[in-house]
């Protein structure tokens, strides 16, 4: 490749890994607001052992089990995918490097920025 694709390639890629990031971040704060969620369902005490949270017959702890057991694969595939996208963004990262590796060699090489020592 020359140097103006090598430029547009890695100008592509910095796209991508910031649509990566931003999909990252959007699916990690949906899971964070299913957490939130569960969190102001659970009966008051539930977690800490606390006065009239203890009982798991309770309606409130019932429907609360029912939304854990309903958001809990939510979340589960939310994390999988954040994994997914993490990795695809390493990946672009690392082609990111290797392209700005080769645009590099090419300004020493060529001097293609210009020669200092033409002042």
């Amino acid at each position: 490749m020359g140097f103006a694709s090598d430029t547009g390639r890695v100008m592509l890629l910095s796209a991508t890994k910031s649509d990566l990031e931003f999909q990252i971040q959007s699916l990690q704060q949906s899971d964070t607001q299913i957490s939130t969620m569960l969190m102001n369902a659970l009966p008051l005490g539930a977690a800490g052992g606390g006065a009239g949270g203890g009982d798991p017959n309770s309606p409130q702890m019932l429907q609360y089990l029912s939304l854990e057991a309903k958001f809990n694969p939510v979340s589960t595939q939310l994390e999988m995918r954040i994994q997914q996208l993490q990795a695809q963004a390493q990946a672009t990262q690392t082609e990111i490097d290797s392209v700005n590796k080769v645009i590099n060699s090419d300004v020493k090489d060529f001097g293609l920025l210009g020669n200092k020592s033409n002042g």
